[in-house]
């Protein structure tokens, strides 16, 4: 099973890398027919706790920032 561990953003230019610090919880689902596992994960970003959804596409094996 894939798991994530960080993943890099870009915001104004500027790309930031985010280490996953906690994974909460794991659902797998199909949204339009797209196989994929939504990890909802919770990080420090400047010195603040937050919480977004990553999904692995299972067929393209593609990673995404689902909700921020």
């Amino acid at each position: 099973m894939p798991t994530p561990i960080k993943f890099e953003i870009e915001k104004n230019g500027v790309w930031r890398l985010v280490k996953v610090d906690k994974i909460i919880s794991t659902e797998e689902t199909r949204p339009s027919g797209m196989h994929a596992l939504i990890f909802k994960c919770q990080s420090e970003i400047h010195g603040v706790e937050k919480q977004y959804e990553i999904a692995f596409r299972i067929k393209p094996h593609r990673w995404e920032l689902y909700k921020a």
